[in-house]
């Protein structure tokens, strides 16, 4: 059997989002087995690099489980969306750099 693979999908024309727009998307998971996952967690958060200690936080999170009896086929399009924060804004500095990403 092979592993998982997961599939990330923004929504959207552009790949540059201002303060307050809606990041929105969807995922899935390719697996030969979907009753083996119990279940999946989206996060949509900021860390940093670079100089210092290293700061993560987290802005949006949502866990889709198939623990409470009702079974979701992960193989199958999950969206999630969220309004973007007005700070901290993304920096590509020589010192320190501020990233956004989505983690599933």
């Amino acid at each position: 059997m092979r592993d998982p693979s997961i599939f990330i999908r923004l929504i959207g024309d552009s790949d540059h989002y201002d303060l307050g727009d809606t990041l929105s998307g969807e995922f899935f998971v390719d697996t030969d087995d979907p009753e083996s996952i119990r279940a999946v967690e989206i996060s949509v958060l900021w860390n940093t690099e670079g100089k210092g200690e290293e700061d993560l936080d987290v802005h949006f999170f949502k866990r889709i489980g198939n623990d409470n009896g009702d079974f979701i086929d992960m193989r199958q399009s999950q969206a999630f969306s969220t309004a973007l924060p007005a700070s901290p804004l993304s920096y590509d500095g020589v010192i320190v750099k501020i990233f956004w990403c989505v983690r599933i």
